[in-house]
This record gives C-alpha cells, sequence and structure tokens, in this order.
C-alpha cells in the first residue's frame, strides 16, 4: 500500500497459523491469502484465496484462531490443518469464516479459503456495559461498538477487539466459534497513583497496542495470564 489512490490500503497482515509461507493481508474490501515463495514474471506476489466483501461496509483487522492441537507448527506430520478467521468491520460487526492449510508429503503447502461468509456472529452480541477507570459504568452508544482492531492470545483463547473510544473488550470463542461471552477487557483509561511514592497521579489511555503475552502466573489459589500492551500516556499527547 502507499499513497497511490488506485492501490489498496493494507489493513493488517498475519501469518496462516501453520504455515511457513503463506501470509494473510486484509485490505479494505477483500482479504488475501499469499504464498510468499512464489511470485509471477514480474517478481510480485499474486494472492492464492481470496474473500471478498459484500454490501457497503470495510474490513478493518483480522483475528486467525487456529484449532487445537497445533503447537507443533514445523511439524512434517500435520497434513491439514483448519483456521478460524474473524474478519472486523467498519461497523464493530465480526464476521467468521475458515481458512484450510494442507502439506503434503514433500513438503509443499496447499491453502485454500472460504469465499462464502460462515456466520456473522457479532451482530447480535450485546457490547459490555462502558467502564471508566473510576469504576462508574454507562450505556454504549452504536458509535461505541465501533473497533480499530482485533488480537487473538494463544494462550488464554480470548479474541480482543479494541473500540474506538479506547476500550478492550474480551470475546471468549466456544468450540465451534460462537461467542460465549464478552467482557470489558480494558476501559479507555488506566489511572496510575503513585502519590504514596511521591509522584504523580496520571493516565494512560487508549487505543491500547502491541500485546504480548508472558506466561502465567499463580497467585494464592489463582493462576492468571500476564500480558503487556503499549497505551498513550496523558502526560506526554
Amino acid at each position: 500500500a502507499g499513497g497511490d489512490s488506485d492501490k489498496p490500503t493494507v489493513q493488517a497482515c498475519k501469518w496462516v497459523p501453520c504455515s511457513q509461507s503463506h501470509l494473510v493481508v486484509c485490505y479494505q474490501d477483500a482479504v488475501c491469502v499469499f504464498n510468499v515463495n512464489e511470485a509471477d514474471d514480474e517478481n510480485q506476489c499474486l494472492p492464492v484465496a481470496t474473500f471478498k466483501s459484500e454490501g457497503p461496509i470495510s474490513l478493518k483487522d483480522v483475528a486467525l484462531v487456529p484449532d487445537e492441537g497445533l503447537e507443533n507448527a514445523f511439524s512434517t506430520k500435520i497434513r491439514g490443518t483448519t483456521t478460524r478467521m474473524y474478519i472486523l468491520v467498519n461497523d464493530g460487526g465480526l464476521i467468521e469464516t475458515r481458512i484450510c492449510l494442507s502439506r503434503e508429503s514433500n513438503g509443499m503447502e496447499i491453502v485454500s479459503m472460504s469465499t462464502q461468509l460462515e456466520r456473522d456472529i457479532m451482530r447480535s452480541v450485546e457490547s459490555p456495559e462502558k467502564m471508566d477507570c473510576d469504576g462508574t459504568t454507562t450505556q454504549n452508544s452504536d458509535d461505541c461498538r465501533k473497533a480499530v482492531s482485533l488480537q487473538y492470545l494463544k494462550q488464554s483463547e480470548l479474541v480482543l477487539q479494541t473500540l474506538t473510544d479506547g476500550r478492550v473488550v474480551a470475546h471468549k470463542i466456544s468450540d465451534d466459534g460462537s461467542i460465549l461471552e464478552s467482557v470489558q477487557f480494558l476501559p479507555s483509561r488506566i489511572k496510575i497513583d503513585k502519590s504514596d511514592e511521591g509522584g504523580p497521579i496520571s493516565n494512560i489511555r487508549g487505543p491500547f497496542y502491541d500485546w504480548i503475552e508472558l506466561g502465567l502466573v499463580k497467585r494464592k489459589n489463582e493462576i492468571l495470564f500476564r500480558l503487556s500492551c503499549i497505551g498513550f500516556s496523558t502526560d506526554s499527547d
């Protein structure tokens, strides 16, 4: 993507789980899978599979959720795997389709993608109440449901959806791909109070991005997932 008006804008770029050569690229009107090891005579990669959006919607991001048992991405024993692809659209909707990866005996990878929408799983899901950093809650407006990014967390098996107002909503996905539960994961602002140490009271605001999973930690009788992310300090806006 660049400044040329005739070139599509890349919204997101992510590797297909368990693949060594296939990349998912999300544009505003389509999601394409490319084999980076294959190019045409002009040394350009051509899509091997494409999902086109329908109607007056634009695509924002994708989250790739592999089926169980795919921990070893480079195992030669893997003959076929399926990945659920959740596509975020501009009005906050979340739709699902599938990517299938097979590996032949010579190691060659073959990828196919459903060109039809499997289901629209977010239109009927109620967005959680908006909770501010002081604990107060308010009802959502339609604008609050609009989102800017998706992120799949492998360890906790959650799909994080960052909304335009800075909040982060976590979706728990069932085995059949539907949403079991949606909760507010982070408010739009995180209050940091260092007054007891003689420091200031400041806020970190969203949107939050660059999520990294840091493993598990045990506290009392609970097992907690640790994460890090980047936000914006209100002191340095």
